[in-house]
C-alpha cells in the first residue's frame, strides 16, 4: 500500500467558490494507518504487507497561503473556479518529499513519528516489495 498525503492542503469551499483555510493531517488522521500497520497480519485479511506513507509539497503552498489571508481579510477579487484554477497551476507545480524529521514540529507523538519514520523510507518499501514479491512468487 502506498500512501502520499499533500502537507497543507487548501480547503475549498464550494459555496465561496474560495480557498478558505489551510489543513493539515492530524495524529487522529494517521491514527488508523498506525493501527492497521500493528495488527496481526495472521489474523487479519485486510492488513496490507508493507506500507509506505509519505508527505509531500508541490510548490503551490505560498500561494494558497495568499489566497487564505486575503480571504480571510476580506481582500479576494474574484470567486475561484476550482478546475479552472488547477490547470493555470500545473506548470509551476514541483514535488518533493518531507523528511519525517521535518513533521514533528505538527505536534505528532513520538509512537507516530516513529511509524512515520518505519513506513516512509521509500527504497526499504521497495526492497521488502522486491523481497516479498520474490517470495511469493518462488513458493508456486
Amino acid at each position: 500500500q502506498i500512501l502520499i498525503f499533500k502537507n497543507a492542503i487548501p480547503y475549498y469551499s464550494s459555496d465561496k467558490k474560495a480557498f478558505t483555510k489551510i489543513e493539515y493531517i492530524s495524529e487522529t488522521n494517521l491514527l488508523k494507518y498506525v493501527n492497521l500497520h500493528n495488527d496481526d497480519a495472521a489474523l487479519l485479511f485486510h492488513k496490507p504487507d508493507i506500507i509506505f506513507l509519505a508527505f509531500i509539497e508541490t510548490g503551490d503552498e505560498v500561494l494558497f497561503k495568499e489566497i487564505v489571508e486575503d480571504y480571510k481579510k476580506g481582500k479576494l477579487k474574484e470567486k475561484i473556479n476550482k478546475s479552472d484554477f488547477h490547470k493555470k497551476q500545473l506548470d509551476k507545480v514541483k514535488i518533493s518529499f518531507i523528511e519525517t524529521n521535518e513533521l514533528s514540529s505538527q505536534n505528532f507523538s513520538k509512537q507516530t513519528l516513529d511509524f512515520l519514520k518505519k513506513v516512509g523510507d521509500f527504497e526499504e518499501f521497495i526492497n521488502a516489495f522486491v523481497n516479498l514479491t520474490k517470495g511469493k512468487t518462488y513458493g508456486r
